[in-house]
């Protein structure tokens, strides 16, 4: 079968220079173990002992040859925010973080007795979700994708097309009243446009984008970070930029020192707005004015410039760091679900797993299909929140999510599940040898599997209608890309087929 140019990953950073990269991140924070604090050093011990086994997937993923390894790092970073929000709080001797009468409602936990058990609970689920991984890894033996290499520079014309619907898409939420059942649809019109974004990068990295439309891109990619931070979630800010670093790494593209910097001006403005948030959204949300994107992001500067005015610009990013802190204290929460739960609070028993059901059919299907409200049940039933407010959601990690409905045993089989699902989605859609396209695809796709702070229907929920839905898409979008001599069109599955599989030769 002949094979075309331009549509196979190219050059990437050296394994070596990468592995070295992974053994510095896994090695720094074990030099904080030296600080002081009232946690007890086992606690400490163990929660270094689980951020090496949080970085090992990116020393094993960059060990593998790159023509045998899958394209996209998905499970190494998934890994590495696990040991963030768990690891790196015991390392450091960090407790009590999330404990702020203005936010919520953490009483105080004693360092010396109330992390021992979800410190165990923290690193026994990883190990399990590792054992779940590797399990399916055993039975079910990756191989190389043999996919025909079209080209794919011939969809810019439509690629620029679907960005321009996604920002219409975006732009139009910010001031329209969506009915319920078409949310569903907007948000996968956004996720498309951030998609052609990454994709038009990498048809960029192979140097055949013009200077109009890289302009183009360019704008496209302001706009839509300005309407992802004016909608008062800056973690959705962050995962399109990552979103956008990892397709110019997947395409070939070498990180360079630009975008290094800009990477780093991104963070710290992203930190300085967490600071200003909790007033932002009180203006935004709760006042019943509605507000254009442009003059949401004119409010959100107001409020950043007068903390700057008032405690300066290192103030501004070090009130913006404490308030990031508390929000992602995640072994907090668990430890104080971990203390009252069943003591004070008996077990769910699974309630919080009925928003699964009718996963796979659109609200626009089905538009009484039961709306989901855990954040705000789990702030309640936990007191993490008053009685009278119902607009306050309160994220439930899965892991926590296992543990506050099964205890132990929900952790131990919950992770372990997870695990599988995790390689499985995998072998599916991240396979060696599978066109860009396809690998683009598969990161837009996948890349809510970094979001672990949240409860186990909305990181996984939305993957099987996205990818059916990615699957339509490509599937037109192959059709408009005339055939190479001596290329034979690819093969169609059976519409039976699992999503991701389909997606492979579309």
């Amino acid at each position: 079968m002949t094979r075309v140019p331009g549509d196979r990953l190219g050059a990437r950073p050296s394994s070596r220079a990468m592995r070295w990269m992974v053994a510095l991140v896994a090695l720094l924070p074990l030099t904080l173990l030296t600080n002081d604090s009232e946690l007890a050093f086992d606690v400490r011990t163990k929660g270094a002992l689980l951020w090496l086994l949080c970085i090992l997937p990116a020393w094993i993923y960059f060990r593998i040859p790159a023509s045998r390894r899958p394209p996209l790092p998905i499970f190494p970073m998934v890994s590495a925010v696990y040991g963030v929000y768990y690891a790196i709080p015991g390392v450091m001797g960090a407790v009590n973080l999330a404990y702020n009468p203005n936010q919520v409602r953490i009483t105080l936990l004693d360092p010396r007795v109330a992390f021992d058990l979800p410190m165990d609970i923290a690193l026994w689920g990883w190990i399990m979700l590792l054992i779940g991984y590797a399990a399916v890894a055993a039975v079910r033996k990756v191989r190389r994708a043999s996919e025909a290499a079209w080209p794919i520079q011939p969809l810019v014309p439509w690629l620029l097309r679907m960005l321009m619907v996604g920002i219409a898409t975006d732009l139009a939420r910010g001031v329209l009243y969506l009915p319920s059942p078409l949310v569903g649809a907007a948000d996968f019109l956004g996720l498309l446009g951030r998609f052609a974004i990454a994709t038009l990068l990498a048809i960029n990295v192979r140097g055949h984008l013009t200077r109009q439309q890289r302009f183009i891109v360019l704008g496209g990619f302001a706009v839509d970070l300005l309407v992802l931070i004016s909608s008062g979630s800056i973690a959705q800010a962050m995962l399109f930029m990552l979103l956008l670093l990892v397709a110019q790494y997947t395409a070939g593209g070498r990180i360079r020192r630009g975008w290094l910097l800009a990477g780093a001006v991104a963070v710290v403005s992203a930190v300085a707005i967490k600071g200003i948030l909790k007033d932002y959204r009180r203006q935004v949300w709760f006042t019943g004015v509605e507000l254009s994107v442009p003059n949401k992001a004119a409010l959100m500067a107001t409020l950043v410039q007068n903390r700057v005015n008032s405690e300066g610009v290192v103030g501004t990013v070090v009130s913006g760091w404490e308030t990031a802190v508390a929000r992602s204290a995640t072994l907090d929460l668990l430890a104080d679900v971990v203390q009252r739960t069943p003591r004070d609070i008996p077990y769910w028993g699974g309630h919080t797993y009925l928003s699964l059901v009718g996963l796979a059919v659109p609200r626009v299907l089905w538009p009484n299909k039961p709306t989901k409200t855990l954040g705000q049940d789990f702030g309640h039933r936990y007191s993490f929140i008053e009685t009278w407010d119902t607009s306050t959601s309160i994220n439930v990690p899965f892991l926590i999510e296992f543990y506050m409905n099964f205890g132990m045993t929900g952790v131990l089989v919950g992770m372990f599940i997870t695990g599988m699902i995790y390689r499985i989605l995998d072998s599916l859609l991240n396979v060696p040898g599978q066109s860009i396209l396809r690998s683009l695809a598969s990161l837009a796709i996948l890349m809510p599997l970094l979001n672990i702070e949240s409860d186990f229907s909305l990181v996984f929920g939305g993957i099987f209608l996205n990818a059916v839905a990615f699957y339509v898409v490509l599937r037109y979008l192959r059709s408009r890309i005339p055939a190479p001599e001596g290329v034979r069109p690819p093969v169609v599955l059976r519409p039976a087929a699992v999503a991701g599989t389909s997606l492979g030769r579309g």
